[in-house]
């Protein structure tokens, strides 16, 4: 059963991979870097405005024209500023010297295009956002230079004021306009009408009327006040309409002639409901009941509130018919048109309604007798159109003194500085989110390369699979050190880099050498009854280090006085007589073939109790030579003749080799290398032993890198470093030479 994978398991993960870690977070940092250096700056100046929701000018009839909440209108107003239109107009309205800056193509030699370009460039750069619970936007401008983001801000404001205020003036001129004309037919008309009262009265001396005839020529005076008031405001929300119909068709959006056209079944219950308080409230308002009157007030809020539902019910439909564009001013445009033609169907409705009432009241009159008939109808048009004269007078003064002082209802709170630092690219920020992305990316590529590394590392992870007689630590880098001064002929690198490795070369006490004596200790322990004489050698693949150990385990089993044979079976890249700068021929295969004499083969080495057998001249069939009855009979002769066999065959998985010879030895060690023998590889191996009935004595991991593997305070390093105190330095030093 596999142990749990502990914190310490992870940590020793994060250290092996430690150069990746490095690599891919440096590599990283790296990029982030150059990306900061390369990176143009950008400024950003910010203002901030308050726009308060528009209201209507002055009274033309009795409706709040946009119908919309704040929060729509704060959205509008920042759609608008995102808008196109505007930011041509920021460029029309910007200084030289600004617009100067920006590097335009030469191929745009025309000023429409230039503007088109900067203007994009501009609305790039443009965020606006709004500041919750509030009517406030804060405006921000971006750009490579510092002084072009701050006059942009600034301009724009001074754009959106502006176009705000020239619009409202323009609709108000438009009204104004019309009352102007109104004023002068009713000025004509009101002297005229006092002229016929006036001689009237002069030829035919009737100059009163009696009670009943006055309360009714007074309602009637009333209601046709009214219905002429009504006429006018209908003139002026038409001349309104016309307006904003003209607004519109310059702004290119496709509209309906007529919205009230739309509807819906609640829409038809609406104006039906508001066609009936019209009827309540005009006829209340003939009848002589003051403003003040909470039957009037009832009413008026009644009809303000059906309008405004009307209106955003109406909305509803066009919006699903996708007939207008919600955005910014077409948005306003479009819901101040809705509410115009709702008011002009409530002033159509109650013109008919004073009308009928007028009517009603005329026959009343024409049953008086003529002379007094044609005095109330004298004094009715005197007084109806004083009446009228007056009111329009009042709005006229009013319309003309609004479209004079009408300012923008946008109030700059903080006009945009010249920004003193770029705000891109963030250096430290974009540094810190490249560690964190480096850390996180090169932890989980250690990791992964973690689970996809089948290979072995730690005693543990072999002891899963066989048991461990010893480790060998790494002694590469301790032996490079060292100087061979007896190596001959033209060997290559690598056999040279194992010569250097050999025990003979290493300190008397070191890790290496202290591991080989463990690894003798144990294969006396494999089998204490009965001592082992001849144990074969070999691994589960390639360069795992099999001939390596051979030799270093004879040549400790030489220091223990005993009779140490090395026999290199290993008939297809045979490396013990390389190692111990020996010929390779005559051999093992040459007394085989019957070609030289066993004690002609048997080579001693500068070690004493150490002989070793070459492999000889490389067999075309080396299965069948090691598989033969010769091999055996040698074999058998050899034990009587040595206290201790060692014998170096070829990786057991490549070939049958080590199966062959694997009968005829006491034990069978299997060698693997750490970080390159794969798990399962290894359990092949052994799996392939096993169904031979070869006794394993266990495996011996070789090539470990102590501090790489277990750490630089694990158990092993300690186990490792306990040779190594001070006071054995000079132990070290001493060596065997060959």
């Amino acid at each position: 059963m596999e142990q749990d994978f502990s914190l310490y398991d992870l940590l020793n993960v994060l250290r092996r991979r430690r150069n990746l870690i490095f690599i891919t977070i440096f590599g990283i940092l790296f990029f982030v870097f150059l990306f900061n250096e390369m990176s143009a700056p950008v400024y950003e100046a910010k203002t901030t405005i308050e726009m308060e929701k528009e209201k209507e000018p002055f009274a033309i009839g009795d409706f709040d024209y946009l119908g919309i909440s704040s929060n729509t209108y704060i959205k509008n107003r920042i759609e608008e500023i995102k808008s196109r239109t505007l930011s041509e107009e920021v460029v029309s309205s910007l200084p030289w010297d600004v617009l100067s800056k920006f590097n335009v193509p030469k191929s745009y030699t025309d000023n429409t295009k230039k503007i088109k370009y900067i203007a994009n460039i501009i609305r790039g750069g443009i965020t606006a956002e709004p500041i919750r619970e509030s009517d406030i936007i804060n405006i921000k401008v971006q750009n490579e230079n510092p002084l072009v983001a701050m006059t942009v801000a600034n301009t724009m404001v001074d754009v959106l004021k502006n176009r705000q205020v020239k619009f409202k003036r323009e609709e108000i001129g438009a009204i104004r306009e019309f009352i102007e004309e109104q004023l002068k037919t009713f000025k004509d008309q009101l002297m005229i009408a006092e002229g016929a009262l006036r001689n009237f009265k002069q030829a035919d001396r009737v100059t009163y009327l009696n009670m009943e005839t006055t309360e009714i020529l007074r309602r009637m005076t009333e209601a046709e006040v009214l219905y002429n008031a009504a006429k006018s405001d209908r003139g002026a929300t038409e001349r309104r309409q016309g307006y904003i119909d003209t607004t519109l068709s310059m702004e290119k959006c496709k509209l309906p002639s007529s919205i009230t056209n739309i509807t819906s079944p609640w829409s038809e219950k609406l104006k039906e409901k508001l066609l009936e308080l019209e009827v309540q409230y005009t006829t209340l308002t003939v009848q002589g009941y003051p403003d003040d009157h909470p039957q009037i007030t009832k009413l008026k809020e009644q009809i303000a509130q059906t309008k405004q539902n009307l209106i955003k019910e109406i909305l509803k439909v066009v919006k699903g018919e996708t007939i207008i564009d919600p955005i910014s001013r077409i948005h306003d445009l479009m819901t101040e048109k809705i509410a115009i033609e709702i008011e002009l169907e409530t002033h159509k409705a109650k013109e008919d309604i004073l009308k009928g009432i007028v009517d009603t009241y005329d026959k009343k009159l024409q049953s008086l007798p003529e002379k007094e008939f044609k005095l109330a109808q004298l004094t009715r048009a005197s007084e109806v159109n004083d009446k009228i004269y007056r009111t329009l007078l009042e709005k006229y003064e009013e319309a003309r003194i609004t479209e004079a002082g009408k300012t923008s209802n946008i109030r700059t709170l903080d006009t945009a500085e010249l920004p003193k630092s770029p705000i891109k690219p963030k250096k430290k920020s974009n540094l810190a989110l490249g560690l964190i992305v480096g850390i996180v990316l090169s932890i989980g590529l250690a990791f992964g390369l973690e689970a996809l590394d089948k290979s072995i590392k730690t005693v543990e992870d072999v002891e899963k699979v066989l048991p461990v007689i010893g480790s060998v630590p790494s002694i590469k880098r301790e032996g490079k050190r060292k100087t061979i001064v007896w190596l001959k002929g033209t060997q290559t690198n690598k056999e040279k880099e194992g010569r250097i490795r050999l025990l003979t070369n290493l300190p008397a006490r070191s890790h290496a050498v202290e591991s080989y004596r463990g690894i003798r200790t144990n294969i006396g322990f494999a089998s204490p009854d009965k001592p082992l004489k001849m144990v074969l050698i070999t691994s589960a693949c390639p360069s795992e280090g099999k001939s390596l150990t051979t030799a270093n385990l004879a040549i400790i089993m030489a220091q223990t006085n005993m009779k140490t044979l090395v026999i290199d079976a290993d008939l297809r890249k045979p490396q013990v007589a390389y190692l111990f700068d020996k010929p390779r021929e005559p051999g093992v295969t040459d007394v085989l073939a019957g070609s030289a004499e066993l004690k002609d083969v048997i080579i001693p080495t500068v070690i004493d109790n150490l002989w070793i057998i070459p492999a000889g001249t490389i067999p075309p069939d080396p299965t069948t030579l090691l598989s033969s009855q010769k091999t055996k009979d040698l074999l058998n002769k050899l034990r009587k003749d040595f206290d201790f066999i060692l014998i170096d065959t070829p990786p057991i998985v490549s070939v049958t080799d080590a199966l062959i010879l694997s009968p005829e030895v006491d034990g069978v060690i299997l060698v693997a290398r750490s970080e390159k023998t794969g798990k399962d590889t290894i359990l092949k191996a052994f799996k392939l032993l096993n169904n031979r009935n070869t006794k394993v004595l266990g495996a011996v991991i070789n090539d470990v890198d102590v501090e790489h593997v277990y750490g630089r305070y694990g158990y092993y390093s300690h186990y490792y470093d306990y040779y190594t105190d001070e006071s054995t330095k000079k132990h070290h030093k001493k060596k065997i030479r060959i």
